[in-house]
């Protein structure tokens, strides 16, 4: 028996070490990436990060510093950048370390609950699967990707203790998942679906098991109104241009957030290009059902996804839809808007739910075709191949402003986002001229654009003409008072 325990534990340890080695193969060359996008407001900008005091005073602001407006609360989040700053302070290769262990983590973690709820092939392809996708690279490779990684370690490590039992042990890494990032909350459907589906637990049994939850709820509620208020403590007040569906009317707020349910699956499935924003008006409103073929294909998916949570509810399958339902609902602005259109991002935790989705599958044709296996394998490994190569260039796209923008706009250069930053690159470089056509080219589709006309007002200023860019900033104040 001693034996046979030395064995696991090497044999975990040995799969551990793997998903470590297979990280740093795929997201290494984004070790040195500099400070990005939103890691200037997050950290570079944010003055609790800079000071050891940030540690508790973390608990007391919004995400983003004295911003309530952002709707945003992930104190553990900050408390790890500043625990991140003490260790390298100023230095982005520290961050970008602690992202890469935090991705293996979840994929070893991964694997754990996957052999307990199917066999060892299906853990097996699940982990790999996942660590490799390409769509994760924003997650891991942006250092302020660190709330979904946070966030989702915490939120296996709770689910993988309601496996095994442990209910009190669940609730408080729930807490921990909420405190990361909000969006943990969809934890409770994905337990609830567990306990009542898999397990058959009775209704009096599984309203005990719940009880245990409700404390990690009430205080992280009590934490969160008590930094953003009232007003943001669900919703949020960012740039209408972040996301345009916050602002539409029902029925095409609904079409236009199915299309990007497409582009989610499709970027995870065929990841064919990637971009840092995807703001007004990249994606273009759908007026209708059948407005494009996109509209259709992401409402076909998503029905398709609440068929596979009832009709295969027994297996890995029907948990891997649960999942995917659940944590995608949170961010998908099909219900509850929140502060961008789409963000690669924000399928970290879906993506867990596609790949259980996949290997059930997988693994049931193995049972069915043993002669296969081979083959399978060997077109799986492709597969894997294919995606670490896409991943590996996705990391360097992250190395510095420049390349990432620049990216960005090449990919969706619709978006205002990518055309201002494309302007700062140009102010940056002193190319004055360039940089105020793409500055008037993002004012033309969106005109009260804050951010554009500050960096328009910069530029005038650089210039020389002040009295100018005085007129620009005051009309970025009127659009943003804020």
């Amino acid at each position: 028996m001693q034996r046979s325990n030395n064995f696991k534990t090497k044999e975990l340890l040995t799969i551990f070490l793997v998903t470590i080695v297979l990280s740093f193969a795929l997201f290494g060359n984004g070790i040195n990436g500099d400070f990005v996008f939103d890691d200037r407001s997050v950290i570079v900008g944010n003055p609790l990060v800079e000071n050891p005091s940030g540690i508790f005073k973390a608990f007391l602001n919004p995400y983003h510093f004295d911003r309530p407006q952002s709707g945003l609360y992930r104190p553990l989040t900050t408390v790890s950048y500043v625990l991140n700053w003490r260790l390298s302070p100023g230095q982005s290769q520290g961050f970008h370390l602690v992202n890469i262990f935090l991705h293996a983590a979840a994929g070893f973690l991964i694997y754990l609950i996957m052999s307990g709820l199917k066999n060892r092939t299906a853990a097996i392809v699940g982990s790999l699967l996942f660590l490799f996708l390409p769509i994760h690279v924003e997650a891991v490779t942006s250092i302020a990707g660190r709330g979904e990684l946070l966030m989702f370690l915490f939120f296996l490590v709770s689910f993988l203790s309601i496996q095994k039992g442990y209910y009190k042990t669940a609730a408080a890494f729930f807490f921990l998942s909420l405190l990361g990032k909000e969006t943990g909350v969809a934890l409770i459907p994905v337990f609830l679906f567990f306990e009542f589906v898999w397990r058959k637990e009775s209704v009096r049994s599984l309203f005990k098991k719940t009880l245990y939850f409700i404390p990690s709820l009430a205080v992280y509620a009590a934490l969160r109104y008590n930094a953003l208020g009232f007003e943001y403590f669900i919703n949020t007040n960012a740039y209408s241009f972040f996301n345009p569906i916050a602002t539409m009317d029902l029925l095409p707020g609904l079409w236009t957030a199915f299309k990007v349910t497409y582009l989610y699956v499709q970027k995870t499935i065929f990841p064919t290009y990637f971009s840092s924003d995807y703001s007004y008006n990249q994606i273009s409103a759908a007026n209708n059902l059948f407005d494009s073929w996109q509209v259709l294909a992401g409402a076909g998916i998503f029905m398709a996804i609440i068929y596979l949570s009832i009709s295969k509810r027994n297996n890995l399958i029907g948990l891997g839809a649960v999942i995917f339902l659940f944590s995608y609902l949170v961010v998908s602005n099909l219900f509850i808007k929140i502060g961008t259109i789409m963000a690669e991002r924000l399928m970290y935790v879906p993506s867990f739910g596609f790949v259980l989705i996949v290997s059930g599958m997988l693994s049931g044709f193995l049972e069915r075709h043993r002669k296969a296996s081979r083959l399978f394998w060997f077109i799986f490994i492709v597969i894997l191949g294919i995606y670490g190569t896409q991943t590996i260039r996705g990391d360097a796209l992250w190395e510095n402003e420049k390349t990432l923008f620049e990216n960005a706009y090449k990919r969706a250069p619709n978006s205002v986002v990518n055309i201002t930053n494309m302007a700062s690159i140009l102010f940056r470089e002193g190319k004055n001229e360039e940089a105020l056509e793409k500055i008037n080219k993002a004012l033309e589709i969106e005109p009260k654009n804050s951010p554009t006309l500050h960096l328009g007002g910069q530029i005038y200023k650089k210039t020389g003409e002040d009295k100018i860019a005085e007129g620009w900033w005051q009309k970025a104040i009127l659009a943003q008072p804020d």
